[in-house]
Formats: structure tokens, C-alpha cells, sequence
């Protein structure tokens, strides 16, 4: 019996129509490894003109450390007043930059200065080389030169609230641009920049978003490429819920976008990019909805990142095999807050970083995302000493009646101390198996092309005939001729 094709509905609520646009299919693609920090405060705004007359672009927010702290932090980013805000154009080369970096490890690391030419970049982003495109790219060399972020706020702990001083730093420190002098009084053959030494603690440790170079650059809107290091953030951490809200005035205070107040105005701004962002593959579709705040986006998970995480994960199991860990990392919180006094006691050497099971990394993923937000170093720690209690005490937690104000300083205490899981989760973990084995027999009846929608073909030996219960096994289905 032939069955018919399943029916495909559009998403209820979806965003205003918009002509249909093409789904681009692209081949896997190396990704670039391109710092995390940077992704996560909106460095770049998105416009293709200086943004000048601006004193500084200010986000605020609260974040959770993950060991019982909560801070409200601000940034800022103070531009140059000569170059105004980083903007879309920067980013590209920020990321062309952070793509040279890895041919430029040495025994797996990064190291000051790094030199690279102008023709290396160029070649990257596919310009051409012209006098105009090398002026851009020492004024990018400028603009992270001399650009501020600035870092403050107060830290929450156990209900008291303490401010702690804002810290100033730079993404480069130092840099000489080709054909000028060295400090040891030679000419510059090449560009040559120093890092930060956040920036290059954090490169070397990987701490990192990945970003398909290739895609990003066939993307034409400035929205839709801001967007793109963010999603990567934002998706990763809601990929088990397949699909994360977003503030409308939350995003347009990190993009540095003018607010409007009506729903057509905020489609007709955002429409385009996220129409581009949804063709490539990023997400698969996206709503605008009435909130508290006024109104928020919807984004839903598209096919394109589940098919990068597969490649992201299968280079890092190759990669975690061939590099040492080198010893920190560190997020712009962590900057900010006072540091241990370093240990007297010689550090052990360490070999490989041990690689880890998809279901590792997964318990890893919801730790580290929403509403937890534990601390990377931690999540480590707790996945790989007591997997069993992490993966128990994250089932149970939804089951919660009482939501806890600190939710990543209650799941690291459960873990830890392993906390009473309700009779509630056993039963749910239990329906939860029916579902999947039941999932995985609708997938094989509808892979099947013996049998019909319920599973079952009608079959004859010449005689008799009769329903029988597919095993969706040719070999043995060809036993039974079909009626």
C-alpha cells in the first residue's frame, strides 16, 4: 500500500510573508575559531558607515558565575573619535585575522607578535588587491588598537551586593603597520600586532565560537552578519529546547540599533536579514511576539547548525588528541573579579586532553547554557567526576516546584552533594524511553518501503492472504510475496 508523502505546514504566527527565498546548499566548510568574548558583548555594530559622534555604545545585564554569584555587569565599548564604533566591515577582517592565527601556531600556540600581510587577508575575504582595501586594513589594525571595553558592575553574593571597579582593556596592545620601525630599530616587512594578553590566553585555549567563513561572507545584510557570531552563542546554549527568545530591546541595545515601537517597523528592519539568515540554514524560522518589555524575537534552530556541530565535534575529538590545554581562560566576568594568588606547589604535567562522549558534551552544553550558566572550568569538572548524578539532578530539576533564585549555584550543589530526586522524575524518565523507542518505530515505518503508515504489508502465499506486521528487513520480507 503506498503511503502518502507527509504534509508540511508553515509555522503558525511566522513573521510577516516574504517572497520565497532559495535555500542555499553549501559543501562542509573550515570553520574559524574567533574569540568568544567578542561574539558575546556586541563589539561590532552592524553598518557599512563610521559610526561617529557616539561616546560609547553600553549593554547591560546580569550574569551568572555559576558558584553561587550573580553580577550585574556593563560594558562599553569607547571607540576612537577618529574611526568612531567597530563596525561590520571590522568584524570581517576580525574574523579573516583569527583565521590567519592558526596557521600561525607554533607547537599549537599563538605567540607575540603576530605578523601577516595585507595580501594574506585579502585573500581571505576575496578582494582584490587595491590601495583602498590596504588602507582598510590598517585602519581595522587602528580601530582594535584603539578601541576601549570597558568592564563594570556590582557582584551578588548570598543576597549582599558588593560593586567592584571598572577595568579598561584593548583587543591589540601594541601594533606596527608594514614599512614602519620595530622597537629594535629595523622596518616592519609585514603587519605586525601584539595581542591582549586576555585575547591570547583565551586563542590559545580555544575559547572560542566557531564561524563558517565561507557562509558568512555570502551573507549581504549588516544585521544578518552581527547576528551570525551571536547565534553561534545563543544556539548552542538552547540546542536541547531548539529554539531561545530574545528581548527586541536587549538585541537592538547590543546591535546598537534605533528602537522602534511598532511590529511592521521592527519586521521591516529585521525582515531581511533574518529571511538571509533563515535561507543559509542558520534557523529554520523565526516570530515576533508581545512580551513584557514590549515585544521579542522567536528563533528556532535551523538544519545548518545541527550539521555544523556534527563537523565541530568531529575535529575536536581529532584535535583534543594531538594538543595540550594550555592553563587559562578567561571570560570578561572572570576578568573583572579578583584573582586567587597563584599556587606554590609546581603544577603536574599534563598530556592530552582526554576526549569526551557526545553524551558528555551534551550534559556540558545544558550546565553551561540557560538558566545555569555555570562556569566552563566547572561544568568540566562536574561532567567528568559524577556523569550519572549531572545527568540525574538536570532530569530532575524541571520537576522542581519552587524555581531556585540561583539556579547554577542550586544544580552545582545537587551534583555535588546529591541531592533527593522525586519518585516524578523516575516515571518521567521512564515516559521519556517509551517516546523515543516509539519515535524511532515511526521513523523506521516511514523509512520502510514495504509497508504502510501502521506498519503492517498485506502479504500471500497463493492461497491465503492476509495484514502482516512489517520487520522492515527486505531479506526477510522477501520471504512473503506481497498481495
Amino acid at each position: 500500500m503506498k503511503k502518502d508523502a507527509p504534509v508540511i505546514r508553515p509555522d503558525e504566527n511566522q513573521a510577516e510573508p516574504a517572497p520565497k527565498a532559495e535555500v542555499v546548499q553549501l559543501p562542509t566548510r573550515d570553520f574559524v575559531q574567533c574569540e568568544k568574548n567578542l561574539a558575546e558583548i556586541g563589539f561590532f555594530s552592524p553598518t557599512n558607515k563610521k559610526i561617529k559622534n557616539v561616546k560609547a555604545k553600553i549593554m547591560t545585564g546580569f550574569v551568572n558565575t555559576g558558584d553561587g554569584k550573580r553580577i550585574m555587569r556593563k560594558v562599553s565599548i569607547i571607540p576612537a573619535a577618529l574611526y568612531g564604533l567597530p563596525t561590520t566591515a571590522h568584524q570581517d577582517k576580525t574574523i579573516a585575522f583569527q583565521s590567519l592565527l592558526e596557521s600561525k601556531r607554533v607547537a599549537g600556540l599563538v605567540s607575540n607578535p603576530v605578523r601577516f600581510s595585507a595580501g594574506e587577508m585579502l585573500k581571505l575575504l576575496g578582494l582584490v588587491d587595491s590601495g583602498e582595501n590596504y588602507k582598510d586594513i590598517e585602519e581595522f589594525i587602528d580601530v582594535m588598537l584603539s578601541t576601549t571595553v570597558k568592564l563594570e558592575g556590582a557582584e551578588f553574593l548570598q543576597g549582599k551586593r558588593t560593586k567592584f571597579a571598572g577595568i579598561m582593556f584593548h583587543v591589540f596592545n601594541q601594533a606596527v603597520i608594514k614599512g614602519k620601525k620595530l622597537p629594535d630599530g629595523t622596518v616592519a616587512t609585514e603587519h605586525q600586532v601584539w595581542l591582549s594578553d586576555w585575547m591570547l590566553e583565551n586563542v590559545n585555549r580555544y575559547y572560542t565560537v566557531p564561524i563558517d567563513f565561507e557562509t558568512y561572507k555570502r551573507l549581504n545584510t549588516s544585521i544578518a552578519k552581527a547576528l551570525v557570531p551571536l547565534l553561534q552563542v545563543w544556539l548552542f546554549a538552547s540546542e536541547n529546547e531548539k529554539f531561545f527568545e530574545k528581548e527586541y530591546c536587549d538585541l537592538c541595545e547590543l546591535l546598537n540599533l534605533t528602537q522602534y515601537k511598532y511590529g511592521s517597523d521592527i519586521r521591516k528592519r529585521f525582515c531581511p536579514a533574518l529571511d538571509e539568515l533563515k535561507a543559509h540554514g542558520y534557523i529554520r524560522a523565526w516570530k515576533l511576539e508581545p512580551s513584557e518589555k514590549g515585544n521579542k524575537f522567536i528563533f528556532y534552530h535551523g538544519q545548518k547548525f545541527y550539521n555544523d556541530q556534527i563537523a565541530q565535534r568531529e575535529k575536536q575529538a581529532e584535535a583534543r588528541e594531538r594538543r595540550r590545554a594550555p592553563k587559562l581562560v578567561r571570560s570578561l566576568t572572570e576578568l573583572a573579579l579578583p584573582q586567587p594568588e597563584p599556587s606554590r606547589t609546581p603544577a603536574p604535567e599534563t598530556g592530552s586532553v582526554p576526549a569526551v562522549s557526545i553524551e558528555q558534551e551534551r550534559l556540558y552544553k545544558q550546565l553551561t547554557g540557560a538558566p545555569f550558566f555555570v562556569s566552563e572550568r566547572k561544568a568540566r569538572e562536574l561532567v567528568s567526576t559524577k556523569p550519572d548524578e549531572v545527568k540525574k539532578q538536570l532530569g530532575a530539576y524541571p520537576l522542581k516546584k519552587n524555581v531556585p533564585t540561583n539556579p547554577g549555584g542550586y544544580i552545582i550543589r545537587a551534583i555535588e552533594h546529591g541531592y533527593f530526586v522525586p519518585p516524578s522524575y523516575f516515571e518521567a524518565k521512564r515516559k521519556a524511553e517509551e517516546a523515543a523507542k516509539s519515535h524511532a518505530r515511526r521513523d523506521q515505518i516511514a523509512a520502510c518501503p514495504l509497508c504502510d503508515a501502521s506498519g503492517f504489508r498485506m502479504v500471500t502465499d497463493g492461497k491465503i492472504s492476509g495484514a502482516k506486521k512489517c520487520s522492515h528487513d527486505p531479506k526477510i520480507e522477501a520471504r512473503y510475496p506481497s498481495l
